[in-house]
Order: C-alpha cells, then structure tokens, then sequence
C-alpha cells in the first residue's frame, strides 16, 4: 500500500480499516483471570442513549469514523463461552478476508494477571499469538490492536521484546522495511487494573478527520500506554534514507535511555550558522568528552556518535524534533 504519514509527527496515518471487535465478559474459570473493575458512576450523559456498556460505546465510537468499517462483533458472555482456538481463527480470518490496506482490532474485558492475556475458555491469546497470524498473513499492512483489560500494557511491552529480539533498529522506517507496521493501544498501564468505561468514554475522541486516541490520565490513575511501531525516530523525513544505527533498540527507546543521549548542537560551519543533532555513543567516557569539548573551541561531532540531522542556520525546522528518538 501507498504509506500516508503525518509529516509532523512522523507516524503512519490509518487508511480505511475493516474493524473486529472482540468483547470477553463470559465466566473466569481461573482464579488468574482479572476482571476490569466496574464503573457503576460514570457519567455518560454526552453519549446517545443506545451506549449502555463499554461494547456499545466501542461501536458508536467505531461507526463515526468513515475510514472504519466494522466487519465482526465477537461477544464471549456468560454462558455462551467459547474456546480460544475459535477466536484465533476469526482473527486469522479478520486478516485474510480484508480487501483493506489496513486492519484493526478492540479487544476489552477479562485479563490475565499480570499478562493482560485475552482470556477465553480453554486458553489465552497473547500477543506473540496475534503476532504470529500477522506474519503469516498480514505482514507489510498496518495492524492496530486496541487493548482495554487489566494489566493491557504488557502487550506494548511484548511488540518492544519481540522486535529487539528480531534485530529491528528503533525507528519506523527499519520496522516497516522488515515488513512490521503495528501500533499498539492499551488502556492501561503493565501493573494496572482498567476500569469500565473509562478508556472508550474518555480517551477516544472524534474529530473531523477521524478517531483519535488519547494517553491521558484517566480517572483513579488510570493511564493508557500506547506505542506506535510506525514512528520515525531516526531524525529524517517518512521517504528519506534512514540514519538509526543497527544497535538501536526499542527497550532503550521506550526507557528514554536514546533521547538521553541525543544533543542539539549549534555552532559555525564554514563561517555560517549551523546546527547537529547528535546520538552519543552508548559510553559513559564519550559522554563526558563530549559534554568537555561542547563549553568552547572546535568540535567535529561525527567522532562522538550518530548524526541524525543538520542544516544550516540557528534553529532546526519543528518537525525535526518530533522525529527525534522517543516514543
């Protein structure tokens, strides 16, 4: 497909989506399958009266946006319960059926402790799970997952471990040429117990152009962790040569340890203004050469790490630093 991004931000902008959205509220058969916690007082008097629980509200959501067309509603309630294998397979068939360059799919309720597993009789899925489906079947198209049940944040965390286990340098540009553009939206943090009605309701928001998702807090110190494997954080433009060293990991840019090290450097080239952002060499030595030889006379700034951008003047352009390493 014909990548569209957002120039500013340097992230992928969803094309038309067909959308499954898969509801697990049937009976827990184990002690380690957490519930969401129930929100009785929310106030959802702004919503049509047709909202009466969080999977109404996820469709209402979904049906105003033009670009998202809903395929499939899987509703695993009590008594009508059914097994994991049935539910992989309506993913796998989510992704082949699709004539769309783009697939998503809303997951919400029960969740594994400490997982965030989607759980159903007989079995969880996970997200190595759903990853697996997209090799085979989906790979090189955008793959949103939206997560809202306890403990989502780990599948976040698990696209972060997968990815730095396959090699992928940290930046959208790597991801997408090794045929992976996925964005993964929890509603809650690794180590949070989400609420009902709080991340449809509050984080979800319709404007002219489409659905947006929000990660701010949420009442009770709920807080959505949302990653974007599409963004470029190598410091150059979608449909440049990227400049991420191969030793970018996406732990370290999650962790915030490469925005650490990337510096703004201004000065004079060739009797003109100029400025550098620079990526320091992960050692604490470089470091502090680098921080010596910054107070005053002459530096060559490719002898201390990786040189994402430069251009001639006093400031960059703004939209560099959203391009810079950080989630």
């Amino acid at each position: 497909m014909e990548t569209k991004y957002d120039e500013e931000l340097g992230i992928v902008i969803p094309p038309e989506q067909d959308c499954l959205v898969i509801s697990s509220t049937g009976k827990a058969e184990n002690t380690d399958v957490i519930a969401r916690k129930p929100n009785p007082d929310r106030d959802n008097s702004d919503l049509p009266s047709s909202c009466r629980c969080d999977l109404d509200v996820v469709q209402y959501r979904l049906d105003s946006d033009p670009k998202k067309k809903i395929t499939s509603v899987l509703q695993d309630k009590k008594g009508e319960e059914k097994d994991k294998n049935y539910y992989m397979e309506e993913i796998e068939l989510h992704m082949k059926r699709t004539l769309k360059p783009a697939v998503l799919i809303w997951y919400l309720g029960h969740g594994g402790s400490e997982t965030g597993s989607w759980c159903f009789r007989g079995g969880r899925i996970t997200f190595t799970d759903v990853l697996h489906l997209y090799q085979q079947h989906f790979r090189s198209k955008l793959l949103t997952l939206i997560i809202d049940c306890p403990y989502a944040g780990n599948w976040g965390l698990s696209c972060v471990e997968e990815f730095d286990r396959m090699g992928i340098p940290a930046c959208g540009h790597q991801a997408k040429r090794r045929g992976y553009m996925i964005k993964v939206f929890s509603s809650c943090h690794r180590d949070q117990i989400a609420r009902e009605l709080n991340y449809s309701v509050d984080s979800v928001r319709f404007k002219d152009d489409g659905l947006y998702f929000y990660a701010e807090k949420l009442p009770e110190g709920q807080k959505p962790f949302h990653l974007d494997f599409t963004k470029i954080t190598c410091g150059q433009k979608p449909n440049a040569e990227c400049k991420a060293p191969h030793d970018w990991r996406w732990k370290d840019l999650l962790s915030g340890n490469l925005s650490q090290r990337c510096y703004l450097v201004r000065g004079r080239d060739r009797d003109k203004p100029a400025w550098h952002y620079v990526v320091l060499h992960d050692e604490e030595s470089i470091r502090t050469q680098f921080l010596e030889r910054i107070q005053g006379g002459t530096i060559d700034v490719v002898n201390f790490g990786q040189v994402l951008a430069s251009g001639w003047g006093t400031d960059p352009p703004k939209y560099i630093k959203a391009l810079l390493p950080h989630f």
